[in-house]
């Protein structure tokens, strides 16, 4: 964009087999950056620091299988591949490297989703880093009772997120940031056993489960955003797309007769979450979307989040941003009754992540560190909310939509963040390496 003001005009553009480029740096003489390019939309895999000349917009790869490319006043050119950061000489003129690459500091932490590293540097030499692995945040999967206990269930460190459990209760549906990439994990309770459901072709998250347990439906292409997809549970067959619309759609919640599924969607203009629903007919082993419908949109809909239809399918919770704070509501869903349009709120102080009993009139939700309970009756077309009350506090840190209740509507899976010492030293110790530009001269001399 000019200093002056005015349209933007792309700087570069993408080439064959790319998805997506990130994390520019403009060069000394600004006739030039560097870039990340990416071959899938939330993986490191196949990705590649480049250099774009920007009067023509060529670009050429400097470093295979690498992200986050930052030339340094030193003459270097600083990059991150396999949780270690390398140097080599750089030159700005040439746009090109001068000699080999020297590692220079090991355990640094990225994020596979977002493809960055997570290390800056001053202008004076002082180099600072988080240390760790490749990811967003150990966790384990847990039970968690009324009383607050918790027991392992999959008890290995890992980045699981969103954990979702299968209508009988017998599996657990997990996303799983790797070094690999991003994916939905499928975990046998009963066998013990974790098997990869989806393989690094869409970036896949947000997995829910359809109600006869056979498939799960999942947000595509992660954050980019690539609509909707789903696939057999046991992995058998191929992904079946739901939306071919580019946007971010975030599936939600299934009605209990699986016709519709609830899932969000930002409007054009970005902003807000919409939610929609989507018909869906069984044919077969597939199924034939129809045209997504709007159920609630703009200031109606606040920030929703969670989105979920009540067992008996007349009910939608949601959470909803304030302001002052999020608060949980209920409104009718699937009728024409006159009183479809009116919602209650359900939390009275701040309230996200609705989830419904299967076995009792109770609504739970997540309230500052807890896990809140609301007993309520229906009497015809009104919903009569109780006050809330607390049913236990969640693990330290675990994230909105972390956890699901279990069919028996008597324990929660939770995804808890890890709790031993050292892997919360790994997880969020900062280092500061003063003098790094000295040290790299040392290391890595520029010829």
């Amino acid at each position: 964009m000019p200093a002056a003001g005015g349209e933007p005009a792309p700087a570069t553009q993408l080439q064959a087999g790319e998805f997506g480029q990130r994390w520019p740096q403009i060069l000394p003489g600004g006739k030039a950056a560097l870039v990340t390019s990416f071959k899938l939309a939330a993986s490191m895999e196949g990705a590649t620091v480049d250099v774009v000349t920007l009067a023509d917009r060529k670009s050429k790869t400097l470093v295979h299988d690498a992200i986050f490319g930052r030339y340094l006043p030193t003459g270097h050119l600083v990059w991150f591949s396999g949780g270690t950061l390398f140097a080599a000489p750089f030159d700005p003129d040439r746009l090109e490297l001068r000699g080999n690459a020297t590692p220079v500091v090991e355990r640094v932490s990225a994020s596979n989703l977002y493809g960055f590293a997570e290390f800056d540097f001053s202008r004076t030499g002082t180099l600072i880093y988080r240390s760790g692995a490749v990811g967003s945040g150990l966790t384990t999967i847990q039970w968690l009772d009324a009383s607050g206990k918790t027991t392992p269930l999959m008890a290995k460190p890992c980045a699981y997120t969103r954990p979702r459990l299968s209508p009988d209760g017998k599996r657990l549906a997990v996303t799983m940031e790797e070094a690999a990439g991003m994916n939905i994990w499928i975990f046998d309770i009963e066998r013990d056993n974790l098997s990869r459901l989806t393989h690094n072709d869409v970036a896949p998250s947000a997995a829910v489960w359809s109600p006869d347990g056979q498939y799960i439906a999942y947000q595509a292409g992660g954050q980019g955003g690539s609509g909707m997809a789903w696939m057999r549970a046991d992995g058998s067959g191929q992904p079946q797309k739901l939306s071919t619309k580019n946007a971010m759609q975030k599936p939600s919640s299934f009605t209990p007769d699986g016709r519709r599924l609830v899932f969000l969607e930002p409007p054009s203009e970005g902003g807000s979450f919409d939610i929609w629903t989507l018909p869906l007919r069984r044919e077969g082993s597939g199924v034939r979307p129809g045209a997504a419908e709007p159920f609630l949109q703009g200031g109606e809909s606040g920030l929703s989040r969670e989105p979920t239809v009540s067992p008996d399918g007349r009910w939608l919770a949601w959470g909803q941003r304030g302001p002052p704070e999020a608060e949980v509501y209920v409104r009718m869903f699937g009728t024409s009754s006159s009183a479809a349009g009116s919602r209650w709120q359900i939390s009275n102080n701040g309230g996200d992540s609705p989830v419904w009993s299967p076995t009792a009139n109770e609504l739970f939700y997540h309230s500052a560190g807890n896990i809140m309970v609301v007993p309520y009756t229906v009497k015809g077309d009104l919903f009569v909310a109780e006050r809330p009350r607390i049913w236990a506090r969640l693990p330290a840190g675990v994230a909105l939509g972390g956890f699901d209740l279990a069919p028996d509507g008597k324990r929660f899976v939770v995804a808890a963040p890890v709790e031993e010492a050292q892997a919360q030293i790994e997880q969020s110790h900062v280092t500061f390496l003063l003098n790094f530009f000295d040290e790299l001269r040392r290391r890595a001399p520029a010829k």
